[in-house]
């Protein structure tokens, strides 16, 4: 399983904000760009810790198996949540979020939202 967070950067916004707000949901993780911020997500338990403390988790799965299409599947999480610390769905435009991409088998979104893997 590759699992991959990506977030658009605007010219409006600081950039260090923008990591910081990725790091407190998946911190460690390195970004590399210029308008378009990605990295590869080695750690989950920190992402799986704020979706229960939010009660995101409930609907997570469901919403991942939704958007499965070809052996991947994404959520797309609210930055300005995020850079205070918390997690919820972002229901606007991509370049406002920050995309969390699993590309996995169906099986394994089960697995990985459930603590059984990363």
């Amino acid at each position: 399983m590759k699992i991959i967070v990506s977030v658009g950067l605007h010219p409006t916004e600081d950039k260090t904000k923008v990591i910081e707000a990725v790091h407190k949901i998946f911190p460690g993780t390195p970004l590399e760009g210029k308008e378009l911020l990605q990295g590869t997500v080695t750690n989950l338990t920190k992402f799986k810790e704020l979706t229960q403390k939010s009660g995101l988790n409930i609907h997570l799965e469901k919403l991942l198996e939704k958007n499965y299409c070809a052996g991947a599947t994404y959520i797309l999480l609210n930055k300005q949540t995020a850079l205070q610390g918390k997690t919820s769905l972002y229901s606007g435009q991509e370049l406002g979020s920050i995309k969390l991409e699993l590309h996995c088998s169906k099986e394994e979104i089960h697995q990985t939202i459930n603590g059984e893997n990363t």
